[in-house]
């Protein structure tokens, strides 16, 4: 099992970054008056979003 989790996560990670990436550069070039409590609200989200993925990964994969 722990072989699946660690191919899971060498292709899950790159994705999330790289669409992380994308959605920053596209909100720093489209939104550069967009509040910082929005943006600091985004990154929260998606911070705990990621770890609850990595949570219930580590509970089913033990």
């Amino acid at each position: 099992m722990g072989k699946t989790t660690d191919m899971w996560l060498l292709v899950i990670v790159p994705i999330v970054a790289a669409l992380y990436g994308v959605y920053l550069r596209y909100v720093l070039v489209k939104y550069p008056e967009m509040e910082e409590p929005a943006r600091r609200k985004f990154i929260y989200v998606v911070g705990a979003v990621a770890l609850v993925l990595i949570t219930l990964d580590f509970m089913f994969a033990r």
